[in-house]
């Protein structure tokens, strides 16, 4: 309605008829315009009042019926923009932004219904979790109960033949790990299938489904070889074609899409969930195609990673794709740095993403390794607020659809705290309350 009320204005304005295009805006402006649902969403009757102000104050210093033209046309303008901003708020406000949780099966029935208090009294609309077993589902349909939308991962299966790497000591990141090469399309298609249709059954939309994890980071993905330190590389597009261990991993890349492929046919059978955005598993950001000293292992961009699946069908599967990133914390509230991060962003994390194929950053975060009671977030909540804000033009363009942080709080197992995790002492800590705060994005 608001569109029709502008064009019948300007088209006044464009042939002279000021005093009619004077009493559409003051009918619009005292609230003939749509009416009081005009002022319901966030923000409108702010702007109302605003487009209202201008109206008022033009008449009082020119006389309303007096304006010229080219003053009217530039006060519908403004009008109609203030008028359209309260949308584009809410719009912001609704937009997925959650947490990543750690293995939910390792918790006892009590502390799963705490972390689920917990994560409820915050205020989390959205988790990032898997399944394992009956209590994965329990948890899930608990969460969703309480309002929260899931991040679901589908968890790739592999040949019953495939061998995992090695764990090596001196890598402890470099996790034993079955090359992607193994990965069994039609084995992972059937476990999907009965686990979807379990919570099809449940009556669970899911928000949306991320395939495997960080297949271009040599601690997930055993296709790479682990080494003594040495130099390494963080290889591109070419590396992929040309080098011999760029090749291995290039045939995993392409055993993937086959998984995708095989992931999608069951999502489209869904009842709820055919509509679910299928999201290519989150890369991890190892930043620039460039030599890496003293590592322990290659890696392979996003950027090169994308690119190579996309020459064997990956947009043809998916809808989007899942991103991890964990930019650098020096200089915390410094112009430089800060300008190196949103730099790094654009060029190594975000570069791929689009309007037609949006990313899900589904891990971003930052380290605390200050562990003390009550926790010190000082300078980790200006990293979380200033990377919030580099967020927003992606977000306006469409680029990006979905933020989830990582991560809640540290793995059950675990006897001590998670350097990223914001959920210390008892309490959300004030980087966990920025990075849940979607009015950071407008």
């Amino acid at each position: 309605m608001r569109n029709a009320v502008l064009f019948e204005i300007l088209a006044n304005i464009a042939i002279g008829e000021v005093d009619l295009a004077v009493e559409c805006i003051e009918a619009c402006l005292l609230g003939r315009w749509g009416g009081t649902g005009a002022l319901q969403s966030t923000g409108s009757y702010t702007t109302m009042w605003l487009s209202h102000s201008i109206v008022q104050g033009s008449q009082a210093r020119f006389g309303m019926k007096e304006m010229s033209k080219a003053g009217l046309l530039v006060l519908v303008l403004a009008s109609g923009i203030l008028m359209g901003s309260g949308g584009r708020s809410k719009d912001v406000d609704n937009f997925p932004i959650g947490i990543d949780l750690k293995p939910v099966d390792r918790y006892s029935p009590e502390q799963q219904q705490q972390l689920l208090s917990d994560l409820q009294s915050a205020g989390v609309r959205l988790i990032r979790t898997w399944v394992v077993n009956d209590s994965s589902y329990k948890f899930i349909g608990d969460a969703s109960s309480l309002g929260m939308k899931i991040n679901f991962t589908v968890l790739i299966q592999y040949r019953p033949d495939a061998v995992k790497r090695a764990k090596v000591p001196e890598a402890p990141t470099m996790y034993p790990s079955y090359p992607l090469s193994a990965a069994d399309p039609a084995l992972t298609a059937s476990v999907f299938e009965t686990e979807l249709s379990r919570l099809d059954s449940m009556g669970i939309t899911l928000a949306a489904l991320e395939v495997g994890n960080e297949q271009n980071n040599p601690g997930f993905n055993g296709e790479f070889a682990i080494r003594e330190p040495g130099r390494r590389k963080n290889m591109g597009l070419e590396d992929l074609k040309r080098d011999p261990e760029g090749q291995n991993i290039a045939a995993g890349y392409r055993q993937y899409v086959k998984v995708l492929a095989a992931v999608k046919e069951v999502r489209d059978r869904s009842t709820l969930n055919r509509h679910t955005p299928l999201l290519l598993g989150g890369l991890a950001d190892s930043g620039e195609e460039k030599v890496r000293e003293n590592a322990h292992a290659n890696a392979v961009t996003i950027s090169a990673t994308i690119r190579y699946l996309r020459e064997f069908g990956l947009d043809r599967y998916v809808d989007g794709y899942g991103i991890h990133t964990y930019p650098w914390k020096n200089g915390p509230g410094e112009s430089g740095p800060a300008a190196n991060r949103r730099s790094r962003l654009e060029k190594y994390a975000l570069e791929e993403c689009s309007e037609s194929k949006p990313c899900w950053v589904t891990e971003w975060g930052f380290q605390n390794k200050n562990l003390t009671c009550p926790s010190d977030e000082s300078e980790r909540s200006i990293l979380v607020r200033e990377l919030m804000s580099d967020f927003r033009p992606y977000i306006k363009q469409g680029r990006l659809k979905g933020l989830l942080y990582f991560v809640w709080s540290r793995d059950a197992w675990s006897k001590e705290e998670d350097p990223y995790s914001v959920f210390r002492c008892g309490a959300l800590t004030e980087s966990g309350r920025l990075a849940l705060d979607a009015r950071l994005l407008r």
